[in-house]
Parts: C-alpha cells; sequence; structure tokens
C-alpha cells in the first residue's frame, strides 16, 4: 500500500498529521510505502531571512503578539498529546522549498520519511532555520545521506 502526504514544514498540523501516520504505519505490521508530497504553505517566504514564525504569523493573521502566543499555547498543547514539543519562542519561519527539494531527493533512497521526521523536529523543536544550507545538510547526515549530494541538489 502507498500512502501519501501532502505537507509544509512549517504547519504544525502537518507535524502532528505525520506523526499519527507514523503510528499507523507501524502498528498496521504491513508493508507502506510513504510518499511526501510537497505543499508550501508560504511560498512567498524569504528564501534568505528567516524571521521569528510568531511576527510571521501576527501580519499572517492580523493579530497582536499576545493573540498569537495565545494560539500558538493552544497548538502547543495538541501537539503535546503526538509527544512532540513545539517551541514556537524560537520557531524561525523561512520558506521550505529547499528542504522540499531535499525531501524528494530523500525519498530516492527510502529516506523521505526519515528526513521529514528531522526537518519537522529542527523546525518546531530546536528552531533550526530552513533557510541555512547548513543545518539543512546537518540533517541530511543525520538520517544517513550524503552530504556532497544533496549540496548538488541544493545548487
Amino acid at each position: 500500500m502507498k500512502v501519501q502526504l501532502y505537507a509544509d514544514f512549517t504547519c504544525p498540523f502537518s507535524y502532528m498529521g505525520k506523526r499519527l501516520l507514523d503510528q499507523a504505519i507501524e502498528q498496521s505490521g504491513e508493508e507502506i510505502e510513504f510518499e511526501f508530497k510537497s505543499f508550501q504553505l508560504t511560498p512567498e517566504a524569504s528564501t534568505e531571512v528567516a524571521i521569528p514564525t510568531i511576527e510571521l504569523l501576527q501580519k499572517k493573521f492580523n493579530k497582536t503578539r499576545v493573540e498569537m502566543l495565545d494560539r500558538t499555547a493552544q497548538i502547543k498543547k495538541q501537539a503535546s498529546q503526538f509527544e512532540l514539543d513545539y517551541n514556537y519562542e524560537t520557531m524561525k519561519a523561512a520558506n521550505t522549498l529547499k528542504a522540499h527539494r531535499l525531501t524528494k531527493w530523500a525519498a530516492s533512497f527510502g529516506k523521505a520519511r526519515d528526513l521529514t521526521e528531522a526537518l519537522f523536529y529542527g523546525l518546531f523543536t530546536e528552531g533550526a532555520n530552513l533557510n541555512n544550507e547548513e543545518e539543512l545538510l546537518q540533517m541530511v547526515l543525520s538520517v544517513g545521506l550524503n552530504k556532497e549530494e544533496a549540496k548538488t541538489i541544493l545548487h
């Protein structure tokens, strides 16, 4: 069976959905092919500068900082039900095109599911900047893929 996940790395609900999908795959006992489908929520985001996610959300939804912190606290609580730790205090809003390209490349090695987890974790938990090539390459290495080949994909 093949399962497709349409998601963007900046979407908190995509990460929760991936976690549910991971659990279903593990519990099924079946051989399930995972296919990540790219969907950019904010394709107009800068490919150079990453801004604090809270600032992006304030502008996007025309809310105050306090309102956005309240909303993200609710999302963080939802995420904790899936044993995910969201740190909106350090999260950076970046353009996800490079991350999506690397994920497509990783799929050719059967590593898309692993890399998507590393990218989501990096952004939501560690505050990674998905515009930063070196940070992306470290995530590639963390799942056992070749850094130099990944660099070629990025360029």
